[in-house]
């Protein structure tokens, strides 16, 4: 493919999804930009667990290394009551057996520092809000609210829950009667939560963070309805993620506050504090003994603290035309135990996979729609399995009859039933790999009683995307005929 003819791609919005898809562009030589809103980085979020399907494509890049500076190997997950009393732990140590790789916690903002080093600063356009798109048979025109306009072969929507690019994607399906009924419905939630990270601490006051493992624990209120979910990085700092569970009264009527607010900014200052003096008494685990929520809260700037509304939906449509769209755009899970990241770094993966088997010359609608089919067959099964084994997993830490016997059944099941019940075993027999890059190189690679796997290095058997296949075809055929003369 020459140079010249390559696609140029346009991603909006510069998440994980949307930085990942650039890095992995730039690898393949294609030309792309990302547009976001925002005018700075905001160094937001908690924490993310990156395991054994994850670790295969930072080593791809050759940035394994630098993601375990910035993570902490994860073995367990404890669940206590606001007492501080014990009541189960998960164990996560069969997964390196499996993999690979251990389970790893890596901050979310040490993660998007990670990528966005890997994006020219060229690429990157700020304060750049997009409001509408017009397709034409050579391309496709996007205008943002300064005024300015950009043209490109693809448009990449990974401006996620309230993606304005799916908001101009379903009107003009609507308009052409061509929108189901299921995407024409609002986004659902039953929880809203606060996520923080403390300022750098003093292992010697926080003995947890001493610990060369990540200590990862949650708080399950007895009689109000949070939940408090806690973390350790290499950083010497806490993440933290306060859940609140709402009725569906209450969730009614704060949908009906978000779709009236465009910018999706949810609540107020005032609305955060309220809700911080509200849960400052819940008792953690750490420290010295006597901790409460609030004492994090108080060591955590308050430019790290940043509210979420956890909305659960797969749409349905995904494309049409030029336009794709990517993660929380496409899919939104509630992003507690890292789903909804990973699952837009997937979606990238797989997407930067088909984009690189685009002919090089005479590109039309018809080679772009059926890459984005490709795509929309393999991740859309993937989101819907995420969003079933997500609601089952939020049981755990629900009120109510429900919530009591899910989490007697965590205590009680077996590890390996554990891993059937949530999908871990299928869903590590598809580690996600770029086709068009050089071997993995993967640290600590071996065969593992004579079963590991190439991609993995584990027990599972490997099995590889169509999206990689496609694209591991046109590598091929390419190199053979670079060496032609």
């Amino acid at each position: 493919m020459n140079a010249e003819k390559k696609p140029t791609v346009m991603i909006v919005g510069a998440g994980l999804g949307g930085l990942l898809l650039g890095t992995l562009l730039q690898k393949a030589g294609i030309s792309f930009n990302i547009f976001e809103r925002s005018p700075t980085v905001k160094e937001l979020g908690s924490s993310i667990p990156i395991g054994g399907q994850i670790i295969p494509l930072f080593a791809q890049l050759g940035l394994d290394k630098d993601l375990f500076d910035i993570a902490k190997p994860l073995e367990e997950f404890r669940v206590y009551n606001e007492k501080r009393e014990l009541n189960y732990t998960l164990d996560f140590s069969s997964y390196e057996y499996l993999t690979g790789h251990k389970e790893y916690m890596v901050a979310r903002p040490a993660l998007y520092d990670l990528l966005i080093r890997q994006i020219p600063p060229e690429r990157i356009h700020r304060s750049k809000r997009m409001l509408t798109k017009l397709e034409a048979d050579d391309g496709i025109i996007i205008k943002m609210s300064d005024g300015s306009t950009y043209k490109g072969d693809i448009l990449v929507g990974a401006d996620g829950a309230c993606s304005t690019v799916r908001q101009r994607l379903f009107d003009r399906l609507k308009n052409e009667g061509k929108l189901c009924k299921g995407d024409r419905e609002h986004l659902p939630f039953r929880t809203v939560c606060l996520v923080g990270q403390t300022r750098a601490l003093n292992p010697v006051e926080f003995p947890q963070l001493q610990s060369s493992l990540c200590d990862f624990c949650a708080v399950i209120g007895d009689k109000r309805a949070y939940t408090v979910m806690i973390s350790t990085t290499p950083q010497n700092t806490v993440t933290w993620t306060l859940i609140r569970h709402l009725d569906k009264i209450s969730s009614a009527d704060l949908e009906s506050q978000r779709l009236k607010n465009t910018e999706n900014t949810g609540w107020g200052a005032l609305d955060i504090q309220a809700l911080c003096d509200e849960t400052r008494g819940i008792g953690i685990p750490g420290g010295n003994g006597a901790m409460n929520l609030g004492d994090l809260m108080d060591l955590t700037p308050k430019e790290l603290m940043s509210k979420v509304m956890l909305e659960e939906k797969v749409f349905e449509t995904w494309y049409f035309g030029r336009t794709v769209l990517l993660g929380d755009a496409a899919h939104k899970i509630n992003p507690t135990g890292g789903r909804a990241a990973k699952l837009a770094m997937y979606d990238a993966i797989a997407l930067a996979n088909l984009i690189y088997t685009l002919p090089s010359s005479s590109l039309t609608i018809k080679d772009i729609t059926t890459i984005f089919s490709t795509y929309w067959t393999e991740r859309y099964p993937a989101a819907l399995e995420e969003l079933q084994s997500s609601q089952l997993l939020n049981k755990t830490s629900e009120r109510g009859l429900s919530g009591t016997v899910a989490r007697f059944v965590a205590k009680t099941t077996p590890h390996r039933i554990w891993r059937q019940v949530f999908g871990v075993d299928r869903r590590m027999q598809a580690p996600p790999i770029v086709a068009y890059l050089a071997g993995l190189g993967l640290e600590g690679k071996k065969e593992k009683e004579g079963r590991g796997t190439v991609a993995g290095a584990g027990t599972v058997e490997d099995v590889m995307q169509s999206s990689y296949l496609k694209a591991r075809d046109v590598f091929e055929r390419r190199k053979w005929a670079d060496r032609e003369p």
